[in-house]
């Protein structure tokens, strides 16, 4: 495992704990387990942006395009922070519809991570095309 993939996986699991830290945030413990379960669902799918992402190295061969993959992990996690703190932290009028954050930003991540991940993998095979084409 190179040092960008070591990185990677520390970002991946950074994101993954502020994914769950963020979603525990607004949580009234008081109410029934199952309503506390049916946050945590709202968790993982905060997650899968960033798994995306991680597994995208399965794919990146070059050093340079896995720390391209580093960069997108922590374009994301500041992407939710600024959500997360714009609509809970740094709001001072709290709407009903804060919680709408939760179902939306998934999807966008989703779109981010599938959408740029694609891009850096497509300019990985052009690095490495180029690269074997200029050794030959």
């Amino acid at each position: 495992m190179t040092l960008a993939h070591r990185l990677l996986f520390m970002l991946t699991a950074v994101a993954v704990a502020l994914c769950v830290a963020t979603v525990s945030y607004p949580v009234d413990w008081s109410q029934p387990i199952g309503e506390i379960l049916g946050v945590l669902i709202f968790a993982v799918a905060l997650m899968v942006p960033f798994v995306i992402i991680f597994a995208f190295t399965r794919f990146v061969k070059t050093t340079k395009m896995v720390f391209a993959l580093c960069g997108l992990n922590v374009l994301l996690m500041g992407l939710w922070i600024y959500f997360f703190g714009s609509t809970f932290i740094w709001n001072q009028s709290s709407d009903a519809q804060d919680g709408l954050l939760f179902a939306v930003a998934p999807i966008y991540g989703i779109v981010l991570a599938v959408g740029f991940g694609g891009l850096i993998f497509l300019a990985d095979v052009a690095l490495r095309a180029l690269q074997q084409q200029n050794a030959d």
